[in-house]
């Protein structure tokens, strides 16, 4: 899991660059959106309509409150201290664990969003 998590932060990582530069995704409508919830077997409750309409913003916006070392590091110590002995209770902070948490929850919707988008085929004029 911690390879598959660190895979998938990277691959957005380096979708939230093409962003920067100007790189044009397709927009998405409302209609397209239900849809897509109607037709997906699992939908993300976790994003707001407003992430659902234009994830590649909420990409760039998770990048934003978290630098991918961040969620390397993270990923890291999550993996060591989860397969160790003793207690993580006082190696983190609950706060930063859930921010981090979050972003990285964030992140497996938003990828799983954009993965079932291609497989549905859904574009505007079939809406």
């Amino acid at each position: 899991m911690y390879n598959a998590v660190l895979k998938l932060s990277e691959a957005l990582f380096v979708i939230n660059d093409l962003i920067e530069i100007g790189h044009l995704f397709p927009k998405i409508s409302a209609e397209h959106v239900a849809l897509e919830k109607r037709k997906s077997r699992w939908f993300p409750k976790n994003l707001t309509k407003k992430e659902r309409l234009k994830p590649y913003n909420a990409i760039k916006k998770v990048f934003q409150n978290i630098e991918l070392q961040r969620i390397r590091d993270y990923l890291w110590e999550f993996l060591r201290y989860g397969l160790s002995r003793g207690s993580c209770d006082d190696m983190f902070d609950f706060e930063q664990v859930n921010i981090v948490f979050k972003q990285i929850d964030k992140l497996v919707s938003i990828a799983y969003l954009l993965a079932n988008r291609d497989y549905l085929n859904l574009t505007e004029d079939k809406v």
